[in-house]
């Protein structure tokens, strides 16, 4: 599966790269060994082999990764294909490191939000003497708010940094002590939404708070002062601010004007609007907006580096030699051509590394934030060091604008390398994870269930609908646009279970039994359909069927009275393979008909062992049937 998905990302956008293949080889079964030593390190590791190879063997298809992300891959297998970076990553960094990010990350968005300045009373020295390093122009405009640096870690602060780490610690690695955290969890869950969601709607809900709702008396109440008084308050909030003397007299008349606007003819149609207005923008807030912002941020991203690389691109068109070139032209194209080789690279480099990170805000907080606040202090003495050998108004100059740029470079590598964990066999799961199905990362569960980034089903549909009730003859390509989507989706499903099912049984002892097709494809808001025909006889069919029951994800796999007139080992292979795919699936109830079986979840060592002796019983199959074929051949001659 791993050469396919890199062939669907040659298809969908003309060439792959070392990303792709680390992303590819992070979700599929083929794993990397640990790294075998400095000399791997410094040759590269199996899957930077892999990378010049397909380089070379796949040119114009395949893009080789630049130095940076070879080095960032070199600096992983370091961290994640080694015992002692695996130990040091696992119990040190992610923990405690962890910890002193969500801290970090907390306060800057407190004093953020609340307007304060980072520093506390004992710090002002320190401010006085950074500014006593800026060049002229940066006194007013180059440093940024942002770039103030934190306060001296108290002793208070170390302890709490100790605190949270080591719960992490032991979240992470006890699952009993994680077990009692979650029951607490959800105990607590279960008390907010008893006592402060479900207690005022209950009441909000009881016949006499409803009758009294209705009654004429709060109509006119609302009407006449609770509307009016609300508005109110927002215009003396937000809007100018009159002179005392004249204060009450002002409100007075804007109570007064609003009591009367609301309670006229067009005021009473304003009103329905907007609240009407006011109920729809809830619904999408809750249910859409936060997930599409957030794919919003990362596609525009997407598409500006897609645009960047495509000009690089049209720029090595122009200067590629082509047939009928003169000496001057061809010269002409060499020197450019060599010019322009350290230009793009340059350009590519300073975007993905050092500016991206800094203007994307998902990829921005906390990781550049806090470095940010780690690097700045260092400043002053940089400036010191070099102002001999530049001057002392180039240096500020230099210096304050590439602290400005290195944190991107951390925030590059959290991001780039948040998939290298699952690039080693020792890093692999135990039990089956769930496989990423659709274009965003969104796993079968996810396509389904409605919630901040997924409900991509229920969100298409929901986008169908509204362009079909809006559809004119101008606005048809809006209509199209939400279908291919959906068609999007539905390639999606068909590859998965392809790939996680029909190809696992064709390669078992099985394949003539098992050897099996997608017959049809049905998705809906709530639900997924999937009918499977068995090769030899189409009758026989496995429909499967993916909903969200309860707040419980559930696969239904109902294959009739056919299954039980399989041999043994097909039998076997059916029900271990749609096992598999239920977890695959991220399914957390799996029933497979007519018995109504709740089969136990595999891990993956007895996944692979299973899988493995087929394949074994396959390949001694072929081999048998290879062999008694020149005989039987020889004998029909």
């Amino acid at each position: 599966t791993v050469v396919e998905e890199l062939l669907d990302v040659i298809v969908e956008q003309g060439v792959a790269n070392l990303g792709h293949l680390r992303d590819a080889i992070s979700r599929n079964d083929i794993k990397l060994p640990d790294l075998g030593g400095a000399t791997e390190l410094i040759h590269g590791d199996l899957l930077l082999l892999a990378d010049r190879q397909l380089a070379h063997e796949l040119a114009g298809l395949y893009r080789p990764g630049a130095i940076y992300l070879r080095s960032a891959q070199r600096l992983s297998s370091i961290a994640f294909g080694t015992r002692t970076g695996r130990f040091i990553t696992r119990y040190a960094a992610l923990p405690f490191g962890g910890a002193y990010l969500a801290m970090e990350g907390v306060r800057h968005l407190i004093d953020f939000l609340a307007g304060r300045s980072h520093f506390g009373p004992n710090q002002s020295h320190r401010l006085a003497g950074l500014a006593g390093h800026l060049p002229p122009a940066a006194e007013h405009h180059i440093l940024p708010i942002e770039l103030i640096p934190v306060p001296a870690t108290s002793h208070a602060e170390m302890l709490a940094v100790l605190a949270l780490g080591t719960f992490l610690l032991l979240v992470m690695h006890v699952p009993r002590f994680r077990a009692w955290c979650q029951l607490r969890a959800q105990l607590i869950w279960y008390l907010i939404r008893t006592y402060i969601v479900a207690a005022p709607v209950r009441i909000f809900n009881s016949p006499i708070v409803q009758e009294f709702l209705r009654s004429t008396f709060y109509t006119a109440l609302r009407s006449y002062v609770i509307w009016p008084a609300i508005v109110t308050a927002v215009f003396r909030l937000v809007g100018p601010r009159p002179p005392a003397e004249t204060a009450l007299h002002w409100s007075i008349e804007i109570f007064l004007a609003t009591a009367l606007f609301l309670n006229s003819r067009i005021g009473r149609y304003v009103d329905e609007r907007v609240a009407d207005l006011l109920l729809r923008t809830w619904q999408e807030v809750r249910m859409r907006v936060f997930s599409a912002l957030f794919e919003w941020i990362m596609d525009t991203f997407r598409r500006v580096f897609a645009y960047l690389e495509r000009l690089v691109y049209t720029v090595d068109e122009w200067l590629r030699f082509r047939a009928g070139d003169n000496r001057v032209t061809q010269a002409v194209k060499l020197l450019s051509g060599v010019c322009w080789s350290f230009i793009a690279y340059f350009v590519i480099l300073v975007f993905t590394l050092l500016i991206e990170p800094q203007i994307n805000p998902i990829k921005h907080f906390p990781v550049v934030t806090v470095s940010h606040k780690l690097i700045l202090p260092t400043g002053p003495a940089i400036i010191k060091t070099i102002a001999p050998f530049t001057g002392s108004v180039r240096a500020p100059t230099i210096v304050w604008s590439t602290i400005w740029l290195i944190p991107g470079v951390f925030g590059f590598l959290v991001w780039e390398l948040k998939a290298n964990w699952r690039l080693y066999e020792a890093n692999r799961p135990r039990r089956l994870m769930p496989t990423p199905v659709g274009h965003h990362g969104e796993t079968m569960l996810r396509l389904l269930r409605p919630g901040f980034h997924s409900g991509t089903l229920p969100k298409s549909f929901a986008a169908l609908r509204h362009a079909l009730k809006a559809a004119q003859d101008n606005q048809l390509p809006s209509v199209e646009r939400k279908l291919a989507v959906l068609r999007h989706v539905e390639e999606s499903i068909l590859r998965f279970v392809n790939r996680k099912l029909l190809l696992i049984w064709s390669e078992s002892t099985s394949a003539d039994a098992l050897a099996a097709s997608i017959s049809k494809l049905h998705i809906a808001t709530s639900s997924i359909d999937v009918h499977i025909a068995m090769q030899d006889r189409p009758q026989n069919t496995i429909e499967l069927t993916w909903q969200d029951v309860d707040n419980r994800f559930v696969m239904r796999a109902s294959a009739g009275d056919w299954l039980e007139q399989l041999d043994k080992n097909s039998r076997e292979s059916c029900v271990v393979g749609l096992t598999g795919l239920a977890q695959f699936s991220a399914a957390e109830v799996f029933q497979l008909d007519p018995d109504h079986l709740h089969i136990s979840p595999l891990d993956w060592r007895a996944w692979q062992t299973f899988w493995a002796a087929r394949a074994r019983e396959h390949v001694k199959v072929h081999e048998n049937f290879t062999e008694s074929k020149p005989d039987s051949a020889a004998d029909e001659l």
